[in-house]
């Protein structure tokens, strides 16, 4: 049970990062030190959670994001990640083991 809470924490700030880092990308350019940072805190907490986990996949369904079967933070803005998954007619995103 301990193990399933740790892994619901890592997936939820996993969604946190990502979401973050998306946003950002969209704001800085690439060798922007706040841009860098989220890649590299998205790319550890990645890391992390592919130990527990393989793969990760973070889902769009239905206008809700989940990440496997976690749905994402409510709070987070996602409306401009939602749009360009729309556009690029996706799904979803996976990362496995050994990326």
């Amino acid at each position: 049970m301990k193990e399933t809470e740790e892994i619901k924490k890592q997936l939820a700030e996993f969604g946190r990062a990502f979401a973050l880092l998306f946003n950002r990308a969209f704001m800085y350019d690439a060798d922007h030190p706040y841009l860098t940072d989220a890649i590299d805190s998205t790319f550890r907490t990645l890391e992390q959670l592919l130990h527990s986990i393989s793969p990760v996949v973070f889902i769009l369904n239905r206008d809700q994001f989940y990440i496997d079967e976690e749905p994402l933070d409510s709070r987070l803005n996602v409306w401009r990640i939602a749009n360009h998954f729309k556009k690029a007619g996706m799904e979803s995103v996976s990362a496995y083991k050994g990326v």
